[in-house]
């Protein structure tokens, strides 16, 4: 009798792991309040009802001067306890220079190196040499380090007390309504991971099948981090370095959200090559002003073409779904679907957006 060995091993499985983590809900969401999706309108609407304009302006100048707070994200990776916002706050007050400037540079120049760099004439330029010595896809990190360098202690204290007072006022208010859709996001990864394993897991979230390269060279993964992220101004966001990649997730973006985006592009899609043709488009308007009136003969006759010509644009019209048959006795008339034309602009927003 024949048989196969199959190897089910997976080779992420041991090294997958899911958090909460209302530190990043923080450090997100203000990126979110700056470059809002659609879908966060009433998160800035109510953010901005809850702060002063002063703490809207620093979080604004904080954010916007600093790549939009992409400099802030590593800041959390090895915080232990994510639900305790207070207690990052003062692990954010306990590190070093070298240490503060490691994570703000996406950990690509080493504690070692920062140290020899920071003090030096001209530290900011040697800095973004550093960086770009590591590799060109990492120079953003390098734009505007001279406020920073110039008095790193000033600068840490500023952002800090500007997530404070940010904290306090708003964000920590918000937590309930975070929780539940934590443990929904966190409950359909773990189902996709259980079914699909860990790839599958990685790719579903992704759109990759293999890891990152390992930064530094050599450093092999030991963790992969899935956190949901309410606030999120895109659907996923990922770093990684020191042998762990952490993947940030939209957790409304679930299974069935994704396949609701996938059939607005096909939608689009066919609305758009239905009315990529000259000839449709003047079908399509005679449709529209007349009504039940227009049938495949009047058409032809009215734009002088053949009748096989205008039954192949009518399909392609009813395919697009911009029209429908209105059967009457022994003729098809047709009707205009105006909502399906004024969803589209919805329907791309949706696609791109995702």
């Amino acid at each position: 009798m024949p048989f196969e060995v199959i190897d089910t091993l997976d080779s992420l499985a041991n090294l997958i792991e899911f958090r909460s983590s209302a530190v990043y809900e923080l450090i997100i969401s203000i990126r979110t309040l700056l470059k809002p999706a659609r879908w966060h309108e009433s998160f800035v609407e109510r953010v901005k009802a809850a702060l002063s304009p002063a703490l809207m302006e620093e979080l604004v100048d904080l954010y916007q001067n600093f790549s939009d707070g992409g400099l802030y994200f590593e800041f959390p990776v090895d915080y232990p306890d994510h639900d305790d916002v207070p207690g990052f706050f003062r692990y954010m007050h306990s590190l070093s220079d070298a240490d503060f400037m490691f994570y703000l540079l996406g950990r690509t120049i080493s504690r070692e190196e920062l140290s020899g760099l920071l003090y030096q004439p001209k530290s900011a330029d040697l800095l973004r040499a550093g960086i770009i010595a590591v590799g060109e896809h990492y120079e953003w990190y390098g734009h505007n380090l001279e406020p920073i360098v110039k008095d790193i202690g000033a600068f840490k204290q500023r952002l800090i007390a500007a997530w404070e007072a940010y904290w306090d006022a708003f964000l920590q208010h918000e937590l309930p309504n975070f929780q539940a859709q934590w443990i929904v996001g966190m409950q359909e990864k773990q189902s996709i991971f259980a079914r699909e394993g860990g790839r599958g897991l990685l790719e579903k979230v992704t759109g990759k099948v293999q890891l990152p390269p390992e930064v530094p060279p050599g450093v092999p993964y030991t963790s992969i981090t899935f956190i949901p992220v309410c606030l999120l101004p895109s659907r996923v966001y990922q770093f990684f370095g020191y042998g762990n990649l952490t993947i940030l997730f939209d957790p409304q973006f679930t299974e069935e959200r994704r396949a609701e985006v996938q059939n607005a592009k096909k939608d689009a899609i066919s609305i758009l090559k239905a009315m990529d043709d000259e000839t449709r488009l003047q079908i399509l308007r005679l449709i529209a002003q007349h009504g039940s009136r227009m049938h495949g003969k009047n058409i032809a006759e009215k734009l002088g073409i053949s009748a096989s010509a205008v039954s192949r644009h009518l399909a392609l019209l009813k395919d697009g779904g911009l029209i429908a048959e209105d059967p009457r006795k022994n003729l098809i008339t047709y009707r205009f679907q105006k909502e399906v034309l004024t969803s589209l602009v919805d329907k791309l927003l949706d696609y791109l957006y995702s």
